[in-house]
């Protein structure tokens, strides 16, 4: 753990030094690593001995060393954000290196995210207040898509068995027997993969124009025109993956 030393009170607060492997002396001596003005100060003051990780304090001063209020007269193990009192009016703080950087970034992430919290609150809140949304009507959805995979299946465009497979996935939901329906979910997703080649269903379902096909009938608008061919053909590929995320997260609960 790299850590530094700091000096948080007294004419020098602000300053600090790193604290390598070995010995660092501080005090006012030209040759301390943090050099210290403070006249309350001794020359060679204190040293800290950094071994691996740990970090020891030796106080060399007539004028003693405190470590978090008490007088230190020996070598004594240092632990971050423990204060060194030199003098009067000099502390020091062993302090992580970055710490308060990283604990400032914190904090601001924080913020940031209870700001989010209260934002997204205040839009439930507004949502309810205002009637929001429409809420999503699967069975409208699955009204408008099962009779045209069944034209779809009966003109040999899907295999014949999806009209079958669509029509018992649904009816298993309904009973809550997801379990069985992710199964037919998954299958349904599988024949859509053997007809890509000839269809193109999932890359139709892709194309931005048809982003929200199944969202349209989920949510519908008295303005919105009949849903066309390419449409109900995205919104069967949406609803499939859908209802199989759905299924799938019922069945572990």
């Amino acid at each position: 753990m790299e850590c530094v030393i700091k000096v948080i009170e007294g004419p020098d607060a602000g300053s600090e030094a790193p604290l390598p492997p070995g010995q660092t002396l501080i005090g006012r001596s030209p040759h301390a690593a943090l050099r210290l003005t403070s006249p309350e100060v001794s020359y060679e003051h204190l040293v800290i001995t950094r071994c691996g990780d740990e970090y020891q304090a030796e106080n060399l001063s007539a004028r003693g060393t405190w470590i978090d209020g008490s007088r230190i007269t020996q070598p004594v193990k240092l632990r971050p954000r423990e204060l060194i009192r030199l003098s009067p009016d000099t502390v020091l703080r062993l302090e992580v290196a970055g710490g308060e950087g990283l604990l400032s970034r914190w904090r601001t992430l924080l913020l940031t995210l209870g700001v989010l919290l209260l934002l997204a609150v205040a839009a439930l809140l507004l949502t309810g207040s205002s009637g929001g949304r429409a809420q999503d009507d699967w069975d409208r959805a699955y009204a408008a898509i099962a009779p045209w995979v069944q034209n779809q299946c009966r003109s040999r465009r899907l295999p014949p068995e999806m009209a079958v497979l669509l029509d018992e996935a649904w009816r298993l939901e309904q009973v809550g027997g997801y379990a069985q329906s992710q199964k037919l979910w998954l299958r349904l997703q599988l024949l859509v993969d053997s007809v890509e080649d000839r269809r193109g269903l999932k890359q139709i379902a892709s194309d931005p124009a048809n982003r929200l096909a199944l969202q349209r009938l989920l949510t519908p608008r008295p303005e919105d025109p009949d849903p066309s061919d390419e449409e109900l053909a995205a919104a069967m590929v949406q609803f499939i993956n859908r209802r199989l995320t759905f299924a799938v997260r019922q069945a572990r609960n």
